[in-house]
């Protein structure tokens, strides 16, 4: 993920997005994926405004009690992390952002610096 002046970025061109649903049941989506916007910060929060997504899945893969089905082509448009307000955490060697999921719980996620 990448901060300049108020602008954000964050592209990935190989990307695993998986969405638990439940004992042993869970979809899997692999394709790139880019998000774009504005940001501020301020009393431990990170706040992602005006907020786009660019994305390319290439494949869904389902997996219930064993059965594994896989599908081509696009699903529902989503951005990660989500606009608003999160919790955040900056570290030497990453940055942690706390941003909703597909459900209303809190899913941590982890850039790690590369150089």
């Amino acid at each position: 993920m990448e901060f300049d002046g108020e602008a954000f970025g964050y592209q990935a061109d190989i990307l695993v997005l998986r969405v638990d649903l439940g004992s042993d049941t869970y979809m899997e989506a692999d394709g790139r994926f880019g998000v774009s916007g504005t940001y501020s910060t301020g009393d431990g929060l990170l706040y992602l405004n005006s907020v786009g997504a660019d994305q390319e899945i290439l494949t869904w893969t389902a997996y219930k009690d064993g059965e594994v089905v896989t599908l081509p082509g696009t699903g529902p448009a989503y951005s990660l992390p989500v606009p608003g307000e999160s919790l955040y955490r900056c570290f030497t060697d990453r940055l942690e952002i706390d941003t909703r999921g597909a459900t209303p719980t809190t899913v941590a996620m982890f850039f790690y610096r590369s150089e």
